[in-house]
Parts: structure tokens; sequence; C-alpha cells
């Protein structure tokens, strides 16, 4: 007895208590729901969901506007991208597939040329040593800084592969020539081998392998022979672990 309307809803609704007062004048004393109870709240909660609703259609046709704006602006982009791509290119411009295939060496490297050479023991190794196996010769030198950088992953090649019959050939270029005799630096490739762990045969190119039989011009450059030894891969420069790893096992998996 006694309660308004604006007490009954302050009462279920306190969040609302700060609503106009005008409002409350057009909500009527007494409204019976069809339900038969006596609810004065019924109407005003009405006038809150309309309102409510309404907001959220007028968003809603936002959204559609938004919505078409950004589909009519894409097909209006891909029409003139289109109509661009018809134009006829070059053949120099197109992308060349081939990039990322491994460098196969052309057919007049032909067979590689044997050679002999001392290892760091002193004693004579000759690539016919190697008959049937899968070659990588890698010409280097102590004091050529890429050449650090890459013997680390010949090393593991030489690690992975060994027992699959490839063999790496590191060929030092740390020879010196004094008074026009060709002295080997033996300290310093000593020194490298022990601190890189070289675990494959190394030997000193005072035949100049590097220049009379690959006309090599840089370092480290990297030749790689198949199991016939014929000349399959050549590199000038640092070879990646995973082209290193991909060559040798294409090769690998030939028949011979």
């Amino acid at each position: 007895m006694g309660s308004t309307p604006q007490k009954i809803l302050h009462k279920h609704i306190p969040s609302l208590s700060h609503i106009n007062s005008d409002i409350w004048m057009r909500v009527p004393e007494k409204t019976t729901s069809s339900y038969g109870d006596r609810r004065p709240d019924t109407i005003f909660m009405r006038t809150i969901c309309k309102s409510r609703c309404e907001k959220r259609s007028e968003v809603g046709e936002m959204l559609k506007m938004m919505l078409f704006s950004i589909v009519g602006l894409m097909l209006l982009v891909g029409f003139l991208g289109c109509r661009g791509n018809n134009e006829t290119q070059p053949i120099a411009d197109s992308p060349d597939i081939s990039a990322n295939l491994p460098p196969i060496a052309p057919p007049d490297f032909g067979t590689a040329r044997s050679f002999q050479l001392e290892n760091l023991a002193g004693d004579l190794v000759s690539l016919n040593d190697y008959q049937t196996q899968v070659v990588a010769i890698n010409f280097w030198a102590t004091w050529c800084n890429p050449c650090r950088k890459e013997i680390p992953d010949l090393v593991r090649i030489q690690n992975k592969y060994r027992e699959r019959g490839v063999t790496v050939l590191g060929l030092s270029r740390d020879v010196l020539n004094q008074n026009g005799q060709l002295m080997k630096n033996e300290e310093a490739v000593q020194s490298f081998v022990k601190e890189f762990k070289i675990n494959y045969p190394v030997l000193w190119d005072i035949e100049d392998v590097y220049n009379e039989h690959y006309g090599a011009i840089g370092m480290p450059t990297t030749i790689i022979l198949d199991r016939s030894h014929r000349i399959r891969f050549r590199h000038t420069g640092i070879i990646d672990l995973v082209t290193l790893d991909a060559e040798i096992t294409m090769l690998l998996n030939e028949p011979w």
C-alpha cells in the first residue's frame, strides 16, 4: 500500500532511480497485465525495450551500409587489378620458377680431373681413392672469414653421411710463397683443424688444384661430385647447410 511505480521499480531495478520524474508522470498508477496481476511498471519497461530495439535496429542498418561499402570497394579494386594484369608482360620480367632449385652444373663440367696431394700427416691422398663415393671438395683457408662460418656445416655433413659413402675433402690454400718456394702454413692449419674439430681429410693444395682444375675465383668454393665423379654442383661463397644436404641426398639417391 502506498507504493508508487517509481518505488516499485527502484526496488527491483535500482539503477533506474536517476531517471527523470517526468517519465513517471506518463506511467499509469495501475496497469493490469494479461495475467491479471497489477504491474504498474509494465508500460515503462515496454517503453525502455522499444527504445533499445530501435537503437539496435539503427546500429544494424549502419553495419549493413558499411559492409556493402567495403564489398563494393573490394570489387572495384579487383576489377581494376584484373584489367592491369591483362597487359602483356615481357618474358624477362616473368618469375623464374627454377630459382629455388639446386644449381645443376652444366654438362661441359664433365668428369673431375684426379689429383694427388699431401694430407696433414704427409701422406699422399688421391681423388681416385674415393671412387664410388659422393665427394664434396671444399677450397678454404684459415684467413678466410666465410670459410670459418661454413666449415662447421661441412663437419655436420661428414658426420651425417660418412656411413652412406660421402666424403668431404678440405683443400687448404694456406700455402706461403717464400722466395719462389711454396711453404705450408702448418701451424695455422693444425690449430684451425683442432679448433673446429674437422673430421674429414685436409689436404695441402700445393699443386694449385684450385686454379688449374676448377678455375675458382673466390673462397670458399665447393665442388660436389656424384659417385661417378662427374661435377654436378659448384658453389662460390658460403653454401648453406640445407642446400648442401639436399644436393648430397639427391646424388645418393641417384642410380649409377
